[in-house]
C-alpha cells in the first residue's frame, strides 16, 4: 500500500483533516450499531438461549474466522484494479449490514422455524459477516495507510479504532436495556435489528471521504497465480517465517479462549440475559484502554512490543477464568481480551508491512492472516471438544493460557524489531 503521507496528496492539510474527521466519525457510527450485537458475548447468550452445545458454540468464533480471513488476498487483488476503493469499500459492508439484520429475524422466529435450525442459521449469518469483513479488511488496511500521515499513522489509527469502539458503549447501554426488559428470544430479536438498521446507515458515512486517484498498475495474471505469488513472498521473508508460525500459537489460544468467556460465565453462575450487555461493555472498555496506548507505544517503542503484550493479556485473562469465583472475575477477562483485536491491526500489520516493504504491502496483510486462520479457526473447535469431554470450561482455559504464554515468551526471543535491523526488512 502506499506509504505516501496523506499531507502530501491533493488538498494538503485540508484534506488530510477532513478525511480523519471522517474516518473517526465512520467508526463512531459502526461502533454504535456494534454495540448492540458484539459476536464474542450477545451471539453467544443467544445461541445457549436457543440450547446450543459447546461445539455450536464454538463454530461462531471458526466461522467468523475462516470468512474473514479467506476472501483477503482475492479482495485485495480485485481492488487493485481501482485508483479509488471508497466505492467498493462501502459495497463489501453491505453483506455484513444485511446478515446481522437477518440474525434478528431469525431470532424473533426461532421458535417457528425451531430452535436447532435457528442456531445453525445464526452461526451461518456470522460466517456471511466474515466473509464481507474479510474482503473489507484489506481495503480498509490500504486506506488507513494511504489516508493518514505515515510519521503519526499508528497513533491516529488507534485513537479512530478508540473513538468508535467507544461510542459502542451506547449500544451496550441500549442493550442491556432491552434486554433486561424482554429476557426473551425477542429482545435478542430487537437489539439485532437495531443494530443492523445502525450499521448500514453507518457505512454511508464512508462517502465524506476524499481520497485521492492511485498511479498503480493493477496486479497482471490471474486470481490464483496473484495468491501464489504473495504467498511465496511472505514465506520468503525469514522475519515472516518466523512469525506467521508465532502468530499460529498466538491466534489459536485467543480463539478458543475468547469464544467461550461468555458462555462458561452464563453456565457458571446462571447469568440473565442482561449480563451479556455487561460483558459488552467490558468489552467495549478494554478496546477504548487498548486503543488509547497501542498506537503511541507502537510509533514510540515498535510494534513487537505490541505484539508480544497481546498474548501476555489472553494468558492472564485465560489464567482469571480458570479461578473464576464471581462474574466479576469474567468481567475483567473481558477488558483484558476484548481489544485484543486492535493490537493485532495495528502491531502485526505494522510488522507485516515492515518486513515486506512494498509500493503496496496489502497483499502481504492478507497472505498473513490467509496463512494464520487455519490454526485460529480450528482452535475453538478444539476447545468445544475439550470441554464437552472434560465436562466443563476448565480444560479450555488451560489450554488456551499454555498456547499463549507459549507464544509470548517465543515472540519476545525470536521476533526481531525492524528499527533495530535493516536487514529484517528484505
Amino acid at each position: 500500500m502506499s506509504r505516501a503521507a496523506s499531507l502530501g496528496t491533493p488538498g494538503g492539510v485540508s484534506a488530510s483533516r477532513r478525511n480523519i474527521a471522517a474516518l473517526a466519525l465512520l467508526e463512531v457510527a459502526w461502533g454504535v450499531g456494534m454495540g448492540f450485537v458484539p459476536f464474542g458475548t450477545v451471539v453467544p447468550f443467544l445461541l445457549r438461549g436457543l440450547g446450543a452445545g459447546e461445539f455450536l458454540i464454538g463454530s461462531v468464533a471458526t466461522a467468523s474466522l475462516i470468512m474473514t480471513a479467506a476472501p483477503q488476498l482475492i479482495a485485495a487483488y480485485y481492488a487493485a484494479r481501482f485508483k479509488r476503493k471508497i466505492g467498493l469499500f462501502v459495497l463489501v459492508h453491505y453483506p455484513a449490514c444485511i446478515s446481522v439484520l437477518a440474525m434478528g429475524a431469525v431470532a424473533f422466529y426461532a421458535h417457528a422455524i425451531g430452535e436447532g435450525l435457528a442456531a445453525w442459521l445464526i452461526v451461518a449469518c456470522v460466517g456471511v459477516y466474515g466473509l464481507s469483513m474479510g474482503m473489507v479488511t484489506p481495503i480498509w488496511v490500504h486506506l488507513m495507510a494511504k489516508l493518514l500521515p505515515s510519521r503519526i499513522r499508528n497513533t491516529l489509527w488507534a485513537w479512530i479504532v478508540c473513538a468508535g469502539t467507544g461510542a459502542g458503549l451506547v449500544g451496550a447501554w441500549q442493550s442491556h436495556t432491552i434486554l433486561g426488559e424482554n429476557p426473551s428470544l425477542v429482545g435478542y430479536a430487537v437489539c439485532l435489528t437495531i443494530g443492523g438498521v445502525l450499521l448500514t446507515l453507518a457505512i454511508q458515512v464512508t462517502w465524506l471521504v476524499r481520497e485521492p486517484e492511485e498511479d498503480a498498475a493493477p496486479p497482471q495474471g490471474s486470481a490464483l497465480s496473484f495468491v501464489r505469488r504473495h504467498i511465496g513472498i511472505i514465506w520468503a521473508s525469514r522475519p515472516m517465517r518466523r512469525l506467521i508460525p508465532l502468530r499460529m500459537l498466538a491466534a489459536g489460544g485467543a480463539a478458543m479462549l475468547t469464544a467461550f468467556l461468555a458462555a462458561a460465565a452464563r453456565d457458571q453462575f446462571d447469568l440473565p440475559d442482561k449480563q451479556a450487555a455487561v460483558f459488552t461493555a467490558a468489552t467495549i472498555a478494554s478496546q477504548i484502554i487498548h486503543g488509547l496506548w497501542s498506537g503511541p507505544v507502537g510509533d514510540r517503542l515498535g510494534n513487537k512490543v505490541v505484539t508480544v503484550l497481546a498474548p501476555v493479556l489472553v494468558c492472564m485473562a485465560a489464567a482469571l477464568a480458570l479461578v473464576a469465583k464471581s462474574p466479576t472475575y469474567f468481567t475483567v477477562t473481558f477488558l483484558l481480551t476484548g481489544g485484543i483485536w486492535i493490537l493485532d491491526v495495528i502491531a502485526v500489520n505494522g510488522l507485516v508491512m515492515a518486513y515486506c516493504p512494498a509500493a503496496d504491502n496489502t497483499p502481504a496483510v492478507a497472505a498473513t492472516a490467509t496463512c494464520v486462520m487455519p490454526v485460529a479457526a480450528i482452535a475453538p473447535l478444539i476447545g468445544g471438544w475439550l470441554a464437552r469431554a472434560s465436562g466443563g470450561y476448565d480444560a479450555v482455559f488451560v489450554a488456551a493460557g499454555l498456547l499463549t504464554g507459549l507464544a509470548a515468551i517465543l515472540m519476545a526471543v525470536q521476533l526481531e524489531e525492524p528499527r533495530r535491523s535493516v536487514s529484517g526488512a528484505r
